[in-house]
């Protein structure tokens, strides 16, 4: 509607019916500041008043509305005012409507944006393990999310029986060294609500997952060191998810089927092919590689597969565990005296020591890994 246009028909028709703006005001029951606004273009009469105003000046709502008298050429614009009126209305509605609905998805997309920036990738899972020649502690499961973190580990069981006062779990934190957990037995549990003082919490899950050890401590003092080593099982990384397991977790349980085929083939193998000595437990193949005498040693007992090389004054000891994929490399003189020492774990690519020698692993991947592991 052009208001502009209807003000100047009303203004008009005042005149014409000697009306002032008072006296026009006085019989509408209104101002005369609200005549004045009409007149100018600046407001719009209701359609009480528009009625009214038909009625005191004897032209139709429609006319007014138009903001002309009917005549011939203008006599059909006039009677369709009203659908006029109707779709420019709707045309509004429309239009409010459609930043109605666009400011309902913003305001979903944003929601949803700040749920997904919170959320994603806020849940791991993972299988915890740890094994030496003497102890170990297998399917053991940690959770990590920002509401609450959760370890449990099945107890340190002894695999020659060994005797021991108690054991700790801690994790190293550059050279601080911060302790979890201490038992002199039983299953590790370890739950805590996300606090970020708290040792074991979402956090400090990088920290624990790459530095986390169990001490074992025995009655005269000494000590042996187990690492932990944590293998990803499944984190709330994809955006759609296949019947409630993720892409991730299928990965893994393929792979973690795959890994037992493997070691079964393996001990088969070692069962196969050499030589069981009842006393010692233990399956034994003598053989030589590049002049070089080799000693390959696997235990059932342990998982491990100990490789000794035979150079000159000096003993080169590859210890490799099936299960937990620790690689320990050691140089001994022949009178016991350690040269050097390492270990490294395949699982997570990562070195447990100081420093690892690349070519001492890339030596057992090739001469012995690929042969009797892989």
């Amino acid at each position: 509607m052009d208001y502009e246009k209807i003000g100047k028909f009303i203004a008009t028709l005042r005149k014409e019916n000697k009306l002032t703006q008072e006296e026009l005001s006085k019989k509408l029951f209104t101002s005369r500041e609200n005549i004045s606004r009409w007149e100018n273009g600046k407001n719009m009469p209701t359609t009480e008043t528009l009625v009214h105003l038909g009625e005191i000046f004897n032209v139709s709502v429609n006319e007014l509305i138009a903001g002309e008298r009917r005549n011939n050429s203008n006599e059909e614009k006039i009677d369709n005012i009203s659908i006029t009126i109707l779709n420019e209305s709707n045309k509004k509605i429309k239009k409010i409507l459609k930043y109605f609905i666009f400011i309902i998805i913003f305001l979903i997309m944003l929601f949803l944006g700040y749920y997904f920036l919170n959320t994603y990738k806020t849940i791991y899972v993972y299988i915890v393990a740890c094994e030496n020649e003497k102890f170990s502690s297998l399917n053991g499961i940690a959770i990590f999310s920002k509401n609450k973190s959760y370890l449990k580990i099945g107890g340190i069981e002894s695999k020659l029986d060994y005797e021991y006062e108690k054991y700790e779990l801690f994790y190293y934190d550059g050279d601080s060294e911060y302790l979890l957990f201490s038992s002199d037995g039983g299953d590790i549990n370890l739950n805590n609500y996300y606090n970020n003082d708290e040792l074991f919490s979402y956090k400090n899950m990088q920290k624990i997952i790459k530095n986390s050890y169990i001490r074992i401590i025995y009655d005269n003092g000494q000590e042996d060191l187990l690492k932990l080593n944590f293998q990803e099982d499944m984190s709330n990384n994809k955006l759609f998810f296949n019947n409630g397991i993720t892409a991730t977790t299928n990965k893994n349980f393929e792979n973690n089927n795959l890994e037992s085929e493997n070691v079964n083939k393996m001990i088969n193998y070692f069962q196969k092919n050499f030589k069981y000595n009842e006393n010692d437990e233990i399956y034994i193949y003598e053989t030589f590689n590049k002049d070089i005498k080799v000693n390959i040693q696997y235990s059932d007992n342990t998982n491990y597969l100990v490789i000794t090389e035979y150079r000159n004054e000096l003993q080169h000891i590859m210890e490799f565990n099936l299960i937990t994929k620790d690689f320990k490399f050691t140089i001994l003189k022949n009178e016991g005296t350690l040269v050097n020492e390492f270990i490294y774990n395949f699982f997570n690519q990562e070195c447990s020591s100081d420093s690892c020698d690349n070519d001492q692993i890339n030596y057992f991947l090739e001469n012995y890994y690929n042969i009797y592991v892989n």
